[in-house]
């Protein structure tokens, strides 16, 4: 048994398990009171980076994402972190794959994007000191990704429209711009 807040779990099972998250159920009592099954995901925490040029740009990733099915919706560079690895390195690792870049690394905050079906964060990232020119590392499903530096107004604009689809990613471009102003 485990209290957690006002909830309590009596236990847990794995349901699914595939080869980059687990389904997971559990028992639990409420806050209501009420005797329950949750389901919810097991899965690595993620990172993203908002790469900030000398000039002020910030970098973002163009990418067709097979789920949203949504044509040109950015991103900030970022992905998974992997087993045994920090958050900075997989941030570290992510700018260098999609950007080709390298830089001084920021940990300003981390959230929980999708509170009520996982428990994994996101650790959001400023780099700065940018080094630029190395070959992107792009994996199969990232055939299609774009990097390019845009104007920090034209990412917040993004932000704000919907553009960038990525939650943590607007999150984090609006608090790039409140910081820098």
């Amino acid at each position: 048994m485990e209290q957690r807040g006002p909830w309590m779990r009596y236990a847990t099972e794995e349901v699914w398990r595939g080869p980059f998250f687990q389904v997971r159920s559990d028992r639990v009592t409420t806050p209501g009171g009420a005797e329950s099954d949750y389901s919810w995901v097991e899965a690595p925490d993620l990172v993203r980076v908002a790469a900030r040029t000398a000039a002020g740009e910030i970098y973002v990733v163009r990418q067709h994402h097979y789920l949203p099915d949504r044509p040109g919706m950015w991103q900030l560079p970022g992905g998974g972190v992997g087993d045994g690895e920090t958050p900075e390195a997989a941030a570290a690792r992510e700018l260098h794959e999609e950007v080709g870049a390298t830089g001084t690394l920021k940990l300003v905050g981390s959230v929980w994007p999708m509170p009520g079906l996982t428990a994994s964060r996101t650790h959001l990232f400023v780099a700065g000191d940018l080094r630029v020119g190395d070959e992107t590392e792009l994996d199969e499903s990232e055939a299609d990704l774009v990097a390019f530096a845009v104007p920090l107004s034209r990412a917040v604009a993004a932000a704000l429209d919907g553009t960038i689809g990525c939650a943590p990613s607007a999150q984090l471009v609006l608090s790039v711009a409140l910081t820098s102003a």
